[in-house]
């Protein structure tokens, strides 16, 4: 009876606003929800785990709210999608679907803090292929022992790619990320061995403690997807994940102390299985903690996880891309790296490491408990030839101008639209119809702000109030500017064509701005040729700033 109270009540209070709605209880049963349609003229709560049994379809209206009753372990709600079943939210901008807690009231978009754990998730599962033994497996987060709760193979070992679980559109996902148990979460959106028919594209988890998006083997594809403030990993992925991804954005607030912006993994049981975990992203926009905040890693690459990342920006986290290195000649991320699956091309970095440091853009570790027996000078050398290899491949520090970074709500000044030439430049080709064509780097465009409009963070008042087109700021390059022996142990030549007369100041700089040497040189008939000493420098990357005028350009070395 106490518990049925305290429901009643916490419902009173979340649909304060919403009194004319009738609404309607979605409870647990063996029988799922039946193929059913949620209509936007009621409010839905779920109580417990509720199933869209195999074979059923669950069609959600356009502006409808799902709310979910507060619980942990055993006692909390979460929709849970089973392999064979479908989800049709196809909600618009104009008429987002919202999942949230029975907690909140939608007329007061700031009665709730900014934490969640309030109920579970929404968790898809599909009969796509895993890399793991055996190829099914069940999906972590809600209590074991329900076969709706398996994915991937079917028990005969037959699966489908190309399986559909139906389409995400337009969906709010908040508060979310209650624990079934210490270290079993829940996350925003689960997504277990998801085909590439399914279709998920504007998607936001916003305030959720576990993960925003996890998906665990298939071939799901997500475009424009939003991970805002959450408690854990904002993209994490495993057990084989072969899909593509396009327009990613996740802010991290340092006050919720959260992990890194993407935990990569390949495989679990065993970490050789395939086919290995190779998806491929484009124009991702991740912005970590803050500058010069913490430890944190951008993205973890680790248990033979690989991937092809083009076109993004990274930016402000305590440490880059993280590589598990376990040997040149063993089955780990690295490996992957050098057999050509793991591949960051055409993206920009900025703000990555301590105000005083020289930052780790790109490093290779080895995992606890595994150094024994490697020879640390085979863990230097892959280090450089990581470095190496990434800086070869139009991987740029550089500052990408963004319009405005802020993580404080009702300020309106969060507008992460690059201005700067490094963003609007030098892109990786698109090649796969799946990928959209675009002409910058990062998420969003000069003229226009997805996520305005629909979004919980717009609600907020995080985005600007309005969006008018920008331009980019950029003076132009100077022509030809070559930076070289890159790597580098001292002695550097700086070369250049298509000069003036004038002085040419050429500076060396950290990333994060610091100005660590200056010179000023003259070209001769057009072209530069100067040597300048870093031999005094720590071992590091630095980026070669050479002006002239309103000519500027800037190159980055690795000083060893």
């Amino acid at each position: 009876m106490m518990k049925k109270l305290t429901l009643a009540l916490c419902l009173a209070a979340g649909t304060a606003g919403l009194m004319a709605q009738p609404v309607k209880v979605l409870t647990s049963s063996a029988a799922g929800t039946g193929t059913i349609t949620l209509d936007k003229d009621t409010v839905y709560r779920l109580d417990g785990f509720v199933y869209v049994n195999p074979g059923q379809t669950l069609t959600i209206e356009p502006g409808t709210v799902i709310k979910a009753d507060t619980g942990t372990g055993a006692n909390a709600s979460a929709l849970i999608i089973s392999r064979g079943a479908r989800i049709i939210a196809n909600g618009t901008k104009a008429a987002p679907i919202t999942f949230t807690s029975v907690l909140d009231d939608l007329t007061d978009p700031f009665d709730l803090d900014e934490k969640g754990g309030l109920w579970g998730g929404v968790i898809v599962l599909g009969n796509s292929q895993l890399n793991t033994v055996p190829g099914e497996k069940a999906i972590e987060g809600i209590p074991a022992g329900d076969p709706r709760n398996n994915y991937g193979a079917n028990p005969d070992g037959t699966f489908n790619d190309q399986d559909s679980s139906g389409v995400i559109r337009y969906v709010k996902i908040l508060y979310s990320g209650t624990a079934l148990g210490t270290g079993n979460e829940i996350q925003g959106l689960t997504l277990g061995g998801v085909g590439n028919k399914t279709v998920i594209e504007y998607v936001e988890i916003t305030y959720c403690t576990d993960d925003g998006i996890e998906i665990f083997g298939g071939t799901v594809n997500i475009k424009y997807a939003i991970a805002a403030f959450v408690d854990d990993d904002s993209y994490d992925y495993d057990q084989g994940w072969r899909g593509k991804g396009q327009f990613w954005f996740t802010i991290q607030k340092q006050s919720v102390g959260a992990d890194r912006c993407g935990e990569w993994d390949g495989a679990d049981t065993p970490e050789t299985g395939q086919p290995y975990a190779i998806p491929t992203i484009y124009n991702a926009t991740f912005l970590g903690l803050g500058a010069g905040v913490g430890s944190n890693r951008m993205i973890t690459l680790r248990a033979n996880g690989g991937g092809k990342v083009y076109n993004s920006i990274f930016a402000q986290q305590g440490r880059g891309v993280d590589i598990e290195f376990k040997g040149t000649t063993t089955e780990n991320s690295y490996k992957r790296f050098q057999d050509g699956d793991l591949d960051f091309k055409n993206n920009v970095f900025w703000e990555i490491g301590t105000a005083t440091g020289v930052p780790a853009v790109f490093s290779i570790s080895p995992i606890a408990g595994t150094f024994t027996g490697l020879d640390s000078a085979a863990l230097v050398s892959a280090a450089n030839t990581a470095l190496d290899t990434y800086m070869a491949a139009n991987n740029t520090l550089a500052d990408p101008k963004f319009a405005s970074i802020s993580r404080a709500q009702n300020l309106f000044q969060l507008d992460p639209r690059p201005t700067g030439f490094p963003a609007l430049s030098d892109l990786a080709a698109y090649t796969d119809p799946w990928f959209t064509p675009v002409t910058f780097k990062g998420a969003f465009a000069l003229d226009s702000l997805w996520m305005k409009g629909w979004s919980h963070l717009d609600e907020r008042g995080y985005l600007p109030r309005t969006i008018s087109p920008l331009t980019s700021i950029e003076r132009p390059q100077i022509a030809a500017l070559n930076v070289y022996p890159n790597p580098s142990n001292g002695l550097v030549t700086v070369s250049a064509s298509e000069l003036s007369i004038e002085p040419v100041q050429i500076t060396v700089l950290t990333p994060m701005g610091q100005q660590v040497y200056a010179a000023t040189a003259q070209a001769a008939g057009g072209q530069l040729t100067e040597t300048i000493d870093l031999s005094r420098l720590a071992a590091g990357v630095y980026l070669v700033k050479v002006q002239q005028g309103e000519k500027v350009s800037t190159r980055q070395i690795a000083k060893q």
